[in-house]
């Protein structure tokens, strides 16, 4: 057993699609200074534009990735990947984070981000890029969890929901779909599964666990 001590390291999912500060340290020594500081865990929010843009090019890489000239000119996944790398080199236990959709900040109730699937990207694309990801680390043992989606949400008039049996707007539904296909590339994968209303409202649970 291990309890976790995490931070959150954010910026993969947003238009420069990269973690944050690559452009004043290197990916290690940013791994280092997160061990050095007492933590064990980090937590490393995705978008679904990260997983599925594979001819994506980073936004001005050579400002945000100034500090790691070596990763200026791969992809955006391929910067994951690295980053990821480094935290495990140095001990730290990832936790992958689907944040959200299109590469955006998160979060509001006007965003188009607030259920697991969007315009854009239905269900279904969701799912395929939690399974994406799971397999994609299956052979780190450091990649040890899952957090399912960031903070859910109303979207617009869209009330999310937990045990309603309702397909669109019950989180609980949503949930057990998408453990289910992260279990199916690594079994042995920690699922995380926030409650609904940004994260905070779990008393359904309570009945419907």
């Amino acid at each position: 057993h291990m309890q976790l001590a995490c931070v959150n390291w954010y910026g993969a999912h947003q238009p420069q699609m990269v973690m944050n500060d690559l452009n004043t340290k290197s990916a290690a020594q940013i791994a280092e200074a997160i061990a050095r500081l007492g933590f064990n865990c980090v937590r490393l929010p995705f978008s679904l534009d990260l997983v599925f843009s594979e001819d994506a090019i980073i936004p001005n890489a050579s400002a945000v990735l100034r500090a790691n000239p070596a990763l200026i000119g791969r992809s955006p996944l391929e910067v994951f990947d690295a980053t990821l790398e480094a935290c495990t080199s140095f001990g730290l236990v990832v936790i992958l984070n689907q944040h959200v959709s299109s590469s955006s900040w998160c979060c509001s109730r006007t965003d188009g981000e607030g259920f697991w699937y969007t315009d854009r990207y239905p269900e279904q694309a969701w799912l395929d890029g939690l399974g994406l990801m799971a397999a994609r680390y299956r052979r780190n043992p450091w990649v040890a969890g899952f957090d399912l989606r960031n903070e859910v949400r109303p979207s617009g008039w869209s009330i999310p929901t937990w045990g309603t049996g309702n397909l669109e707007t019950d989180w609980d539904l949503a949930a057990i779909k998408g453990a289910k296909r992260v279990l199916a590339e690594q079994p042995d994968m920690l699922i995380i599964v926030s409650g609904i209303m940004y994260g905070i409202r779990l008393a359904e649970i309570r009945d419907k666990p």
